[in-house]
């Protein structure tokens, strides 16, 4: 909001038709961004084998964990986007409700793999699914062709999946874990994978290193006891 107000102010003194700008001395609130929770390795582990009775709730599910795909990035997912025997994704469209299809956030695209129980679950929608065709939405919306899932069908069945393999809606909200959140659970697993940083960064969409990091959360799916037996073991040899 300050930033809003002191442009235009700003451009007066530029033009020299005030001699002053008020929003000097006015400072930001101060507020802290509660940290993203995400799922650890065994939960995601947990959420890929769990069931569930619609098949575009696993798949959503699997987009964000196992792809690194934003809300609005699975719900304007196109089949003509999804190469089932290259095993790829082409990320190309983000789906905004106020906006429609437009392209994915910061103007880019890019391709991500397919892994095998994500394969699984697009071949169970479309197998589900009335709608085929290359433009067509892979998570469709019931009785609509031309629109995907609402953001409300992709929480709840959010929510369900988790409580599902044993997290409440209240710990839920107490970790803080959100749909965004699988995206970073698809960040900090790839890197503890041991995948180079700069595939992440890709896979990912990031545009720099530092936006990366900000979506690692590795003090989260620490496995003490393997950490624990893996220095024994250099402290040993």
């Amino acid at each position: 909001c300050l930033q809003a107000m002191r442009i235009p102010w700003r451009y007066l003194m530029d033009r020299e038709e005030i001699d002053r700008d008020p929003f000097l001395r006015i400072k930001p609130a101060h507020f802290e961004v509660k940290e993203k929770g995400i799922l650890t390795p065994a939960e995601v582990i947990s959420l890929i084998a769990a069931k569930h009775e619609d098949p575009r709730a696993r798949l959503c599910i699997f987009l964000g964990a196992l792809c690194g795909l934003r809300r609005g990035e699975v719900r304007g997912l196109l089949w003509g986007d999804v190469d089932l025997e290259g095993k790829v994704i082409h990320v190309r469209h983000n789906y905004i409700d106020a906006d429609g299809l437009k392209m994915p956030k910061n103007g880019t695209g890019r391709d991500v793999p397919i892994a095998s129980a994500v394969s699984e679950a697009l071949k169970a929608v479309r197998d589900s699914s009335p709608y085929r065709d290359f433009d067509d939405y892979v998570v469709f919306s019931d009785g609509k062709r031309h629109v995907p899932v609402g953001e409300t069908f992709i929480q709840y069945r959010l929510e369900a999946m988790l409580q599902a393999i044993g997290i409440p809606n209240e710990v839920r909200k107490s970790r803080n874990i959100t749909f965004h959140s699988l995206r970073h659970s698809f960040v900090t697993l790839g890197r503890l994978s041991g995948i180079n940083d700069m595939v992440i960064q890709a896979l990912a969409g990031h545009k720099s290193a530092a936006m990366m990091q900000r979506y690692t959360h590795a003090a989260q799916v620490i496995d003490m006891k393997a950490a624990r037996e893996r220095l024994e073991k250099v402290v040993n040899q």
